[in-house]
């Protein structure tokens, strides 16, 4: 019996009494009565139909507790609370057979699909911002790079404004023939930047409003 309650049970020897038929009883059948039923209500709900293959998984669940260590545990506790598992078990016996396994079935199922739509709430949350912080780090490089082109822009200007002075006060005609020519090329960089930051204040208003409906739904 040492074997059976130190080494493959698992239940600390401190636990026991010393009187055989206590011994036997409290940390051997009790445990296992009340751990099977438990099992076999357990294997209930995967194979309800298949009376065979559930005694079947039920005796693997104890099995699996045993070889787990999960026994000893158990059993001590169930020594000290007996009567509060077997009301338990009543109950749960007397539901089953008032109601039938269905209606346990279907309290899972509704509380699985509660669990389920929870968790489908939080992913929809979570990839509702990271949504809009991709949508807010696409504006700040918009702003950044419309910003830069404005820059550009005003630089663009300056060099417009000084050759228009040059041109106007140059007598030369090869230099004024070349700023010409460079008033030209300003010109069309400026005309180009004007698309470019104008495209770039579209796609920022665009950005925002697609940022605020993520932020609705």
């Amino acid at each position: 019996m040492e074997y059976i309650f130190f080494d493959l049970l698992r239940i600390d020897p401190s636990n026991l009494s010393g009187i055989f038929l206590n011994d036997v009883v409290n940390f051997l059948l009790l445990p296992t009565v009340v751990i099977v039923l438990l099992a076999d209500m357990g294997a209930q709900a995967f194979v309800s139909d298949r009376p065979g293959l559930r005694h079947l998984l039920s005796v693997a669940f104890y099995l699996m507790i045993i070889a787990n260590g999960f026994y000893g545990p158990l059993a001590l506790f169930v020594s000290n609370y007996i009567i509060v598992f077997f009301i338990g078990i009543v109950i749960m016996f007397f539901i089953i057979k008032t109601f039938g396994f269905g209606y346990m079935s279907r309290g899972y199922k509704y509380g699985a699909a509660a669990g389920m739509s929870a968790a489908a709430d939080q992913n929809a949350r979570k990839d509702k911002e990271m949504k809009v912080h991709f949508i807010e780090a696409e504006i700040n490089n918009k702003t950044t790079e419309k910003n830069a082109l404005e820059g550009d822009k005003r630089d663009l200007e300056s060099r417009l404004e000084r050759t228009n002075r040059d041109f106007a006060t140059q007598h030369d005609q090869r230099i004024k023939r070349d700023l010409m020519s460079e008033r030209a090329y300003l010109e069309d960089q400026i005309r180009s930047v004007n698309i470019r930051v104008q495209n770039l204040k579209a796609e920022i208003q665009n950005k925002i409003k697609e940022k605020q409906d993520a932020q609705r739904w």
